[in-house]
């Protein structure tokens, strides 16, 4: 908190912290000031701070693992993002953007994704949401070949989601349309 300055701060899975964190966090926020560990002085908190998490807290404030009183004062803005499954038109432009931030770390020059590639993305359920897309993206870089990612280089548990209408998960077909890198 005090290395930020007056950044940004994402607590993330906000919903798993334990409870007697919840209550020092929520002195932090409150006080908008806090003390090193062993400390006397008292740091002011300049940064910004921001909550995520895939459950219920309202549910959790209701069943007692949540506290009601940290729970309203991160509650100023709520932001309900849709899981991937649920935004199918998003997993190419994601699917490119990690494509991109993660090409140049794993060596390996790659132009693109096939249609074909893109259509197996969106076929899958993603039950690890946008996180699984990254890492099935990184597997394809690492493991895959050729300069176009195509549906040979996701995943088994992504290739086996291809319906039989949409071809076989191996296909490599010549002339495929490639989604190009910017």
């Amino acid at each position: 908190l005090e290395a930020v300055g007056e950044g940004t701060v994402l607590l993330d899975e906000i919903g798993d912290l334990p409870l007697t964190s919840q209550a020092k966090l929520l002195h932090v926020l409150e006080e908008r000031s806090f003390e090193r560990l062993g400390s006397n002085r008292t740091i002011e908190l300049r940064a910004r701070i921001l909550a995520a998490t895939n459950r219920d807290l309202k549910q959790m404030v209701e069943d007692g693992t949540f506290r009601a009183d940290l729970y309203y004062r991160i509650s100023v803005v709520t932001v309900e993002v849709p899981s991937l499954r649920d935004r199918q038109d998003d997993i190419a432009t994601l699917a490119q953007r990690f494509l991109a931030d993660l090409a140049p770390s794993c060596g390996r020059r790659v132009t693109g994704i096939s249609d074909a590639a893109i259509e197996t993305l969106k076929g899958y359920s993603w039950p690890g949401n946008v996180r699984e897309l990254r890492n099935v993206i990184e597997h394809a870089l690492v493991l895959g070949d050729g300069p176009i990612i195509q549906p040979a280089d996701w995943p088994a548990e992504v290739q086996r989601s291809v319906d039989g209408d949409k071809g076989s998960p191996g296909d490599d077909v010549a002339g495929d349309d490639v989604v190009q890198l910017p």
